[in-house]
C-alpha cells in the first residue's frame, strides 16, 4: 500500500472516534458502511450559550460567535482558532462535545466545489456522501471502510468585516449528523465585531 495512502488512511482513522468495545466486532463485520454509526458523546453539552469574542489574547479574528456557556478558545495561530465545549466521557477522559474551527478563507479553503469533486473520489480508505452542497455551504458524512467508522464534517463561507473565512466542524472527529448540524448553526452566528 502506497505510505501517502496509509498515512490518509491512520489520520482518518484516529479523527473518527468510536466506543472500543463495540468496535471489536465490526472490524471483521461485513455490515454495510451505511448502517454504520458515529461514537456517541457520554456527556451532555449545556443549552445555555453565550458570546465569545474572537479577537482577544493575540487572536485576529474579527468576530464573536455563540457557542455553549463554558466553551473555551484554543488557538493554532492568530488567524485559526477552534472554540469548543469540553466534557468527560465514560472513562472519566476528556472529550470534546461540541467544537468549531474558524480560519482566514485562501484559495483552497473556499473552494468548496474543488473539494467536493476531492471528497468524490473516495480516496484513502474512505467514502463520502454529500448530504447539502451550496455556494457557501459543503456538508458531508465520511465512513471508513474498515470498521465502518462514521462522522459528519462541513465547511461553511462567513463573510467577517468584507472578508471570507471558513467555519468547519471540531477536529476530533466522530460527529453525529444532529452534533454537525448544531456546529454549523454556532457557525451561522458569527458575528463581525
Amino acid at each position: 500500500m502506497n505510505l501517502k495512502i496509509l498515512s490518509a488512511s491512520l489520520l482518518l482513522l484516529l479523527a473518527c472516534t468510536g466506543d472500543k468495545e463495540s468496535d471489536k466486532g465490526a472490524a471483521g463485520s461485513s455490515a454495510e458502511p451505511t448502517s454504520a454509526k458515529p461514537a456517541e458523546k457520554s456527556s451532555k453539552v449545556p443549552t445555555d450559550k453565550e458570546r465569545i469574542v474572537l479577537n482577544t489574547d493575540g487572536h485576529s479574528i474579527p468576530a464573536s460567535i455563540e457557542m455553549p456557556k463554558g466553551s473555551s478558545i484554543f488557538a493554532d495561530e492568530p488567524t485559526s482558532l477552534r472554540v469548543g465545549y469540553d466534557g468527560k466521557d465514560k472513562h472519566g477522559r476528556q472529550e470534546s462535545l461540541f467544537a468549531v474551527q474558524i480560519r482566514k478563507g485562501n484559495e483552497f479553503n473556499l473552494d468548496l466545489k474543488e473539494k467536493a469533486k476531492d471528497l468524490a473520489k473516495n480516496l484513502y480508505g474512505s467514502t463520502h456522501e454529500m448530504l447539502e452542497q451550496t455556494e457557501a455551504l459543503l456538508f458531508y458524512k465520511s465512513t471508513v471502510t474498515e470498521g465502518g467508522f462514521t462522522s459528519h464534517s462541513f465547511s461553511l463561507i462567513v463573510e467577517l468585516g468584507g472578508e471570507k473565512w471558513i467555519c468547519m466542524q471540531g477536529n476530533d472527529g466522530g460527529w453525529s449528523e444532529e452534533q454537525a448540524r448544531a456546529q454549523i448553526d454556532a457557525c451561522k452566528t458569527l458575528k463581525a465585531i
